[in-house]
C-alpha cells in the first residue's frame, strides 16, 4: 500500500525544460514538438535569434515570451533527449498524493534570472496552497513540497530562502542542482558547445550570452585555473567570454542573496540521504581539489575552466549534472 501525503506538491524543471511561446503568436519558440524548429536552428537561424533576451527584458518588459508548460518528448521524436523523465516525475508525485490536483507543473521562463522566477513561483504556490488546502481531499493544514532539478533547485532556493516562502515549506528536494555554479555554462558561453541538443555553436553562445538565468549558472567557486591557481571567475572573466559584466555582477548578488538567506531553512532532501539546506552549500565550499580534466573555454586569452567533482561524501548529483543542460 502506497503512502498518499496530504500536502501539495510543486514540480520545477531544470534549464530549458520548460516550453515557450511567442506571447502574440502563440508559436513556439522552445520545446522542438515541431520538427521545423530545430531545422531553422541549423538553416536560418531564425528560431534561436527570436529566444534571445531584449534589451526591453532586461529592463523588465516580460510579456513577449511565457511559459507554457514542463517539456515531454517530442512528438516527431519520443524519448529525444530524456525529456520524457519529467513525464515520468508527474506521474510518479501524482501518486503519492491523494488527488492529483494536488500536483503543479511549474514552468517557467528559463531564460530569466532565478529571482524573478522565484517570484512567479511565489504567487503560483500561494495559489496553489490555498487551493489544496480548500481540496475535498486536502488539509487545512497542508504544506509545499517542492521536487525541483537542476536550475529549478536554485529557483526554488531563492522563493524559500529570499522571499519568505520557507513558512509554507514543508520540504524541498533537488536533482542536480549546481548550487555553486557550473564550468560548464562558462564553456558554453564561450565556446557555444555543450548544449543539450545539437545545435549550432555559433549561435548557440550568442543565446547563452543575452540569457540571465545562464548567468546565474556561471560557478561561484574557484572553477579557474591560471597556472598554478585556482581562483574564483570574475565579471571580466566573464566579458574576456564574450558575456556581459553588467550580467555577471548582478547574477552574484543574486547568489550573494542566496547565502545571506540561509537561515531560512525548510528541511531538504537529495539523492544520498537527507539534509538542510546549508549542507549543500557547506559541501560545496568544502570542494576545492582540482580533477585532472579540464575543458579550455578560451584559449587565445588563458582561461581554462576546470571541474570540480564532489566529494565522496557529497551526493554526485548536487554538482550540477543538468538535464537537459548537462
Amino acid at each position: 500500500m502506497v503512502l498518499k501525503t496530504l500536502d501539495a506538491i510543486v514540480i520545477l524543471p531544470g534549464i530549458m525544460g520548460s516550453r515557450l511561446v511567442e506571447t502574440t503568436s502563440g508559436e513556439t519558440l522552445w520545446g522542438f514538438d515541431r520538427p521545423s524548429l530545430f531545422v531553422s536552428a541549423w538553416t536560418t537561424g531564425r528560431s534561436i535569434d527570436r529566444l534571445a533576451v531584449t534589451e526591453a527584458e532586461l529592463l523588465g518588459d516580460h510579456r513577449r515570451v511565457q511559459p507554457a508548460g514542463i517539456l515531454r518528448s517530442p512528438a516527431y521524436a519520443p524519448g529525444f533527449l530524456g525529456l520524457d523523465k519529467y513525464s515520468r516525475l508527474l506521474q510518479t508525485a501524482e501518486l503519492l498524493t491523494r488527488d492529483p490536483s494536488a500536483v503543479l507543473e511549474f514552468a517557467y521562463d528559463w531564460r530569466l534570472s532565478i529571482e524573478h522566477n522565484a517570484m512567479k513561483l511565489f504567487a503560483a504556490a500561494t495559489a496553489h496552497l490555498t487551493s489544496w488546502r480548500k481540496h475535498p481531499s486536502g488539509s487545512a493544514d497542508a504544506k509545499l513540497v517542492l521536487i525541483a532539478h537542476s536550475m529549478g533547485g536554485l529557483v526554488a532556493r531563492f522563493y524559500a530562502q529570499v522571499l519568505g516562502g520557507a513558512q509554507d515549506v514543508r520540504t524541498t528536494i533537488t536533482l542536480g542542482t549546481p548550487y555553486y555554479g557550473s564550468p560548464k555554462t562558462a564553456y558554453m558561453m564561450g565556446t557555444g558547445r555543450g548544449a543539450p541538443v545539437p545545435l549550432p555553436h555559433i549561435r548557440m553562445k550568442r543565446l547563452v550570452r543575452t540569457m540571465p538565468g545562464m548567468y546565474d549558472l556561471l560557478p561561484h567557486y574557484r572553477a579557474l585555473r591560471r597556472g598554478d591557481k585556482a581562483e574564483m571567475l570574475t565579471p571580466a572573466d566573464v566579458a574576456q567570454l564574450g558575456g556581459s559584466s553588467v550580467l555577471a555582477v548582478e547574477a552574484t548578488r543574486r547568489h550573494e542573496r542566496l547565502l545571506a538567506g540561509e537561515r531560512n531553512r525548510s528541511p531538504s532532501v537529495g539523492r544520498g540521504g537527507t539534509t538542510n539546506d546549508a549542507e549543500p552549500f557547506d559541501r560545496a565550499r568544502r570542494c576545492q581539489w582540482a580533477s585532472t580534466r579540464r575543458t579550455t573555454a578560451t584559449p587565445r586569452r588563458g582561461l581554462t575552466a576546470q571541474v570540480t567533482p564532489p566529494s565522496r561524501d557529497w551526493p554526485r548529483t548536487s554538482m550540477g549534472s543538468q538535464l537537459p543542460l548537462s
